[in-house]
């Protein structure tokens, strides 16, 4: 017998021998019952979640499938001609789950000619969105090219337009040189997360994602008691020293974790560090303004800009490392002051003296003011905070 039946008779038994039994011995058969039950249990629900993945895979395929298949139709039907369908067919042709843009393609993107039209526009438009190329400003960029698009607006090429198109076409292909050597390229935020995420519990984990025509679509893990950084840190005002030493070599972990993988995260913000409740881990979320790690200077931003360093906002460009120790200073500052140090859009000067809280001891208020130095070539390396004093909660005299 399978199911309730054979609990029903077993225990049935039970009962009916307890006349003949002593008491220790239906005891007995009460907990060999009670283990018989417990592990048929624990297989029958191990069955249904393995049933509810498969459900949810074949979902996610059929889906795959039918967004697909409107995709080519809408492509046969449309009446763009030349390279902008070229692009669209293309388009077409990778979406078959490999994830990934053949060179073909992306050379095709960025030996394209000027549009001459409104549909050519959108084809191009539709291009580069349905793999979100990683394009500095995208908005504000891409919005230039939308405005030829409207229906009440007359198409009129410009040197404004032109200048974002040429713009577009330099991003795509450093980001291609910048890809996997093996030609292909896939969406970045996808390429990045994928190579930190695997292994690591001091980042998000990628579960799943799906391209949809003009979106993608990321299964992350999520615990279930969780809080980002910044809602932690408004609840209680200020962390004190401890819990904020504690979180913040998390962050140090998971960014070095990054840096052994060659990525940089360039967003590193209180709303983009994902905080367990019950365990008190910290996870880095959100690549979606990452890029490859390079030894050279850096002459595109991408982030928020209140937490550039100055070498960005004075002279237009910045080293990863250095730009991502200023980051951790602001961070920081606003777990142990609950504020942004320069907050308010107030401009940083090559003089500034940044003023500490006197209840904060003299090792935290060093640390920050060195991540925090004006100067990049003044500021710690990520290993020089590891061995500093405040992290390993080390008290000077």
């Amino acid at each position: 017998m399978d199911g309730p039946c054979q609990y029903t008779t077993f225990i049935a038994t039970i009962n009916a021998d307890t006349s003949r039994e002593t008491v220790g011995s239906a005891a007995n058969k009460f907990r060999n019952c009670e283990k018989m039950i417990n592990g048929v249990m624990q297989a029958h629900v191990s069955a249904v979640i393995k049933e509810l993945k498969e459900e949810f895979k074949e979902k996610m395929r059929k889906m795959k499938e039918e967004i697909l298949l409107r995709a080519s139709f809408t492509i046969k039907k449309s009446k763009v001609k030349g390279a902008a369908r070229e692009i669209q067919f293309l388009g077409a042709k990778l979406q078959d789950g490999q994830c990934h843009i053949p060179t073909e393609a992306t050379n095709k993107i960025t030996a394209m000619s000027p549009p001459t039209s409104k549909k050519d526009t959108q084809a191009f438009l539709c291009a580069i969105g349905f793999w979100r190329m990683p394009i500095p400003e995208y908005n504000q960029t891409v919005s230039l090219l939308y405005l030829v698009t409207h229906k009440k607006n007359d198409f009129h090429w410009g040197p404004a337009q032109q200048q974002a198109f040429a713009q577009i076409k330099q991003e795509i292909a450093h980001a291609v040189a910048l890809g996997p050597p093996d030609g292909t390229s896939a969406p970045l935020e996808i390429v990045l997360l994928d190579k930190v995420s695997t292994g690591f519990p001091g980042v998000v984990q990628l579960l799943e994602w799906l391209e949809l025509p003009n979106n993608i679509v990321m299964v992350l893990e999520r615990p279930e008691r969780s809080q980002d950084l910044l809602h932690f840190i408004r609840a209680r005002r200020f962390l004190s020293e401890a819990v904020a030493r504690q979180l913040f070599r998390q962050v140090l972990e998971a960014v070095r974790h990054c840096t052994s993988r060659g990525v940089l995260h360039r967003d590193i913000k209180p709303e983009n560090i994902l905080v367990d409740l019950a365990t008190g881990q910290a996870k880095l979320i959100d690549f979606g303004c990452g890029t490859y790690l390079q030894d050279t200077a850096y002459t595109h931003f991408a982030g928020t800009l209140s937490y550039s360093p100055p070498e960005w906002t004075h002279l237009g460009w910045y080293h990863g490392e250095a730009a991502t120790i200023w980051s951790l200073g602001i961070l920081l500052h606003q777990m142990v002051c609950g504020q942004h140090p320069f907050r308010r859009g107030r401009k940083i000067s090559w003089d500034h003296q940044l003023l500490l809280p006197q209840r904060l001891s003299p090792e935290c208020q060093d640390l920050i003011r060195w991540c925090l130095s004006m100067h990049f070539l003044d500021r710690p390396s990520l290993e020089d905070l590891f061995c500093d004093p405040w992290i390993q909660d080390i008290h000077l005299p």
